[in-house]
């Protein structure tokens, strides 16, 4: 059943028809979790999940004119999800609004016993120099002092429009 998150285009929906984008039944509703998309949009859903390995919560959400994210790494538990790539692999929510996403997110990120890849971002607050930036502000003088910021000679193409180039030399001087 490609509509809830497997198979590429979403053809092969329930009973076996074709999923359809609802804002025009010629086209398809965008990728593998083109289902999913197609049930938000079509008002049957405040919001739902698909699985992501490359676009494939994203481009369905475009496709639907839907609002949709693909959480960082170990930010959401892949527990019971079959992975097509463990590496990219993750589960996204779509939804009406950026709040629908807030909301979905909110309450299916976090820690899973079940899942050793999960991270508990409660306490990302604790990175190195978070403190100094919430005691002294971002313009204190000495805040960046000892940090080192690495660009790769690689970046520095020809193709480089002059805005990103000014912002990497302000790092190299």
């Amino acid at each position: 059943m490609d509509e809830m998150g497997m198979g590429s285009f979403s053809r092969n929906g329930y009973g076996g028809k074709p999923v359809s984008n609802p804002i025009d039944t010629d086209y398809f509703p965008g990728g593998s979790s083109g289902g999913s998309a197609a049930a938000v949009r079509d008002y049957q859903a405040m919001g739902a999940l698909g699985t992501d390995t490359g676009g494939s919560v994203n481009y369905p959400a475009h496709c639907n004119g839907l609002f949709s994210m693909k959480p960082s790494f170990g930010r959401v538990s892949r527990f019971g999800q079959i992975l097509y790539s463990s590496s990219n692999e993750t589960t996204g929510p779509l939804g009406h609004s950026i709040n629908d996403i807030y909301s979905i997110f909110h309450t299916m990120q976090g820690v899973d016993q079940n899942d050793s890849n999960c991270i508990d971002f409660r306490h990302i607050s604790k990175m190195r120099y978070a403190d100094r930036v919430l005691e002294q502000g971002l313009d204190a003088p000495g805040l960046l002092e000892g940090l080192r910021v690495g660009i790769m000679d690689e970046f520095n193409i020809a193709e480089l429009d002059e805005r990103n180039r000014n912002v990497q030399q302000l790092f190299i001087d």
